[in-house]
């Protein structure tokens, strides 16, 4: 199993001064961290076994403005 997750608060995507680091940042954890660990264990995987990816809950419900 693999999960990683960080999240970006306290400024909204169309903010003039968006911190397009912060965001950056967050996606390669969030998205890229997944996948290079996927990458990196599927070639050792043997026959019938699976990678599993947990998501959150943040992809339909956001608790808070600003996340």
């Amino acid at each position: 199993m693999n999960n990683a997750g960080i999240a970006i608060q306290d400024q909204m995507v169309d903010d003039l001064n968006l911190d397009e680091q912060k965001y950056n940042q967050q996606w390669q954890v969030n998205v890229m961290g997944s996948i290079a660990v996927t990458r990196a264990a599927a070639p050792k995987l043997k026959d019938g076994r699976r990678i599993i990816i947990v998501g959150s809950l943040l992809g339909d419900y956001i608790p808070f403005k600003g996340h």
